[in-house]
Parts: C-alpha cells; structure tokens; sequence
C-alpha cells in the first residue's frame, strides 16, 4: 500500500495483485483438505466431532483446532468459557478420519460457537467449519464474532477475512431433534456443493398451531423455502434437497441482480 503515491498505473497494478492473491488464497480453503461438524444429540448430551476430508490423492499432514465457545444468553457481560482441542493427523489419500470429539449438556441455555480450524504441514490455514447452538444474535453481531475468533489466524497468512471468512455461513436456529437433523442434511449438501456463499443463510423453527414446528430458509431476512416438519428422515432429506435447491437458484438471482446493477 506505500506505493498508492506514485503513478496510476503502478497503483492499479498493485491492486490487481492484491486481489489477485485474495482469489488464489479463497480457492485453497475447503478445498484439498475440507473441515466438516458432526453434531449428534444423544439422551443427556450434544456430541460434537471435528472432521477432515483429505479431497486429494497425496497424504496430507495437517493440525487441527477444535473449539467450543460458551456465552451466557442472560448475562452478555460474563466471562466467556472456551474449551480447546487441538492435534496433528496424517490423512491417506481421499480418507476422512475424526480428529477430536466433545460432548456439551443437550439442556444448555448457552449460547455456543463450534469453530474446527485445520492447518497444513507449514501452519497455513486450509480448512474451516463453524456451528452456532442456541442464537439469537444479529447477523452482524456473528460476523464481528467470527473476525474476533480469527483475526490471530490469519494474520499469519496475506488474508482478508472479509474476503474469505464470511462466506459459507449457515446459522442453526431449529429447537427440535427434527430441525437439528434437517439442519444437518442441508449443511452437508451445501458444503459438498461447494456453494460457499457470502450470504448468510438462516435456518429457523417456529413453533405453530397444535404443538407443530415449521422450518424457514431465509436470506437477506428473505424466506426462500419454508415447510412444515415431520420427523421421518426420508422426508427430511428430501426437503433438504429441495431447501438446496432453492437456495442455489435464489443466490444465483441475487448475483445477477448484482451484476446488473454494476452494470448501470
């Protein structure tokens, strides 16, 4: 950025640099080594397993960061508890292995973050996963979170969060079993579609009439794609496929609406 004084074509020639490096670094998370969150709900706890997908044919030795993130709903003020795992593994390739699992009380009124960060041989950032449990936060306020949570991260690499790390955000705010399940079917099919979209998608259960929930897919406060919830998992995993679905469409109406605005 010193050289933004000299002429204007040395100036943009640095910014297409920078930009330049944004694209090739976005292009490396998920991407050869991808994180993912199981989250299992078992009679008295929340079992949460930090997960790796080596998506190439060559070994990979990679360092894991496993953390859960507790804020008390009632008191934004009080002290944060943070539990931390970390480890090295060595993935064959195409595997998928566990890296680290941690259970939580399922009857927590705690706000929870789940953040798995995964790391090549040479420390570089190369794969990330998140899960929020129990929020009721402003969507700026989570990405004010994430910057926070990160921000030590990459500054050891040339990063721009914004860049980057907004991007892929899926908000969990179901109360059932059902709605968890869904929610997890859909996070799964949006990750191995490598959507990775700089839209924060939400997914609500509302309590209605006769003890029944419906689920919403909203985007920009927007509801894309609403339904009311059975528990049968087959149907479950249709609706997300069809929640997907509609999803994929409605970004991509969002980007050409943003394309014809530049235009004019």
């Amino acid at each position: 950025m010193r050289k933004l004084g000299q002429s204007h074509f040395q100036t943009l020639l640095l910014v297409v640099c920078t930009l330049l490096t944004y694209s090739i670094n976005a292009q490396i998370l998920n991407t050869k080594i991808k994180a993912d969150l199981s989250i299992q709900e078992i009679p008295e706890d929340i079992v949460i397993t930090g997960i790796a997908h080596n998506k190439t044919e060559v070994t990979q030795s990679i360092s894991y960061k496993l953390s859960v993130i507790k804020s008390n709903l009632e008191d934004p003020n009080a002290n944060k508890a943070t539990n931390v795992q970390t480890g090295r593994k060595v993935l064959e390739g195409f595997q998928t292995m566990n890296l680290s699992t941690t259970r939580i009380n399922r009857n927590t009124k705690d706000r929870l973050i789940i953040l798995l960060l995964i790391y090549d041989e040479n420390e570089k950032l190369v794969g990330t996963s998140r899960h929020v449990i129990n929020d009721n936060k402003d969507k700026e306020l989570i990405k004010q979170e994430f910057t926070t949570m990160l921000d030590s991260d990459l500054e050891q690499e040339d990063i721009s969060y914004n860049k980057i790390e907004l991007k892929g955000i899926v908000v969990d705010q179901t109360k059932t079993k059902a709605g968890r399940d869904f929610y997890q079917l859909f996070y799964s099919n949006y990750l191995s579609y490598n959507i990775n979209s700089e839209h924060i998608i939400t997914i609500s259960e509302l309590i209605t009439l006769g003890n029944n929930t419906k689920i919403n897919v909203s985007i920009l406060d927007q509801i894309i794609f609403t339904f009311f919830v059975k528990t049968q998992y087959d149907y479950l995993k249709s609706m997300s496929d069809s929640a997907l679905n509609r999803t994929m469409r409605y970004l991509e109406s969002l980007k050409r609406d943003e394309q014809r605005i530049k235009t004019f």
